[in-house]
């Protein structure tokens, strides 16, 4: 008899892209903050919960599904983990998350950034430029789109 959620692993599998980093990167709809999105059972959740929920266990009541990897579109069971909001607000301190605080590219570094595509990791290009590798991310999907 198959697994209960066989089906729903295969779903995951057919919707990512696997990045440098490891990450597997949503590739369906997102909401605002860049969070993958999808519907199971009718009901709409973010893709990260949902993979958490099909590779690892329920989310315990109360509980955050958090990214290690500091990449929303990301999905990988392995980079996903249970945490309050308490430590999700602490952790996004220690990693200079918080709204506000997130630096931007300059338009020189876009330019840079373009050059070095597919030469290093998202983690070494952010290294580099002092800004977050969901930044790096994020400016590649808004570049691809144009």
């Amino acid at each position: 008899m198959p697994k209960k959620y066989d089906k729903d692993q295969d779903r995951i599998y057919e919707n990512i892209l696997e990045d440098d980093n490891g990450c597997w990167i949503w590739q369906l709809g997102f909401d605002n903050h860049g969070y993958g999105m999808s519907r199971v059972n009718g009901k709409q959740d973010k893709a990260h919960r949902i993979a958490y929920k099909v590779f690892v266990e329920d989310v315990p009541a109360g509980k955050s599904v958090l990214h290690m990897c500091d990449v929303r579109a990301c999905v990988n069971p392995e980079h996903l983990y249970c945490g309050t909001h308490a430590d999700n607000m602490r952790d996004a301190k220690e990693r200079n998350r918080l709204g506000g605080s997130r630096k931007k590219l300059t338009a020189e570094q876009k330019m840079q950034l373009q050059e070095l595509r597919g030469t290093a990791s998202k983690k070494e290009l952010a290294e580099t430029f002092g800004v977050s590798q969901q930044t790096i991310q994020r400016y590649w999907e808004n570049s691809d789109a144009k």
